[in-house]
């Protein structure tokens, strides 16, 4: 594990809380989470976890279309909600961080679904993902 999968894995549990909770993280709440980690010789890295979840907050409903769209039964909001939390990050990640490799970020998405128990889910964690990292790359091609 390095930090950028720390930062990862303390985003999923502010998104994770903000759907339970349906407030918005403070700052200070980021903080703690940054702070309380079991993995003491790591640190996450709060910039990438700022960054991430603005931009999160800014495209979510778009990020929640998009991912229903790519479903064949359509019916994400029917997932355990840590599972769409993942996912959710994932497709934020996937569509708004072009400058990481999109198998980077596919397979960080899938160690934080095995990481989080869904280990039935990683099939479906990686289809979504990479349907919308093709959609990704279709509008990049589009727009040349």
């Amino acid at each position: 594990m390095n930090n950028r999968t720390l930062s990862r894995i303390v985003l999923i549990q502010i998104v994770y809380e903000e759907a339970h909770q349906n407030v918005l993280s403070s700052d200070q709440r980021i903080d703690e989470l940054i702070e309380f980690n079991l993995f003491n010789r790591l640190k996450p890295k709060k910039p990438m976890i700022t960054e991430l979840l603005n931009i999160y907050h800014e495209h979510k409903d778009a990020l929640g279309e998009m991912i229903n769209a790519c479903l064949k039964n359509g019916h994400f909001h029917e997932c355990p909600l840590l599972l769409k939390c993942i996912v959710e990050m994932g497709a934020c990640e996937v569509l708004y961080q072009p400058d990481l490799p999109m198998p980077v970020i596919i397979n960080e998405y899938i160690q934080m679904t095995n990481f989080f128990s869904f280990d039935d889910k990683v099939s479906l964690v990686h289809g979504l993902l990479h349907q919308i990292g093709l959609q990704r790359q279709t509008d990049q091609l589009k727009s040349i």
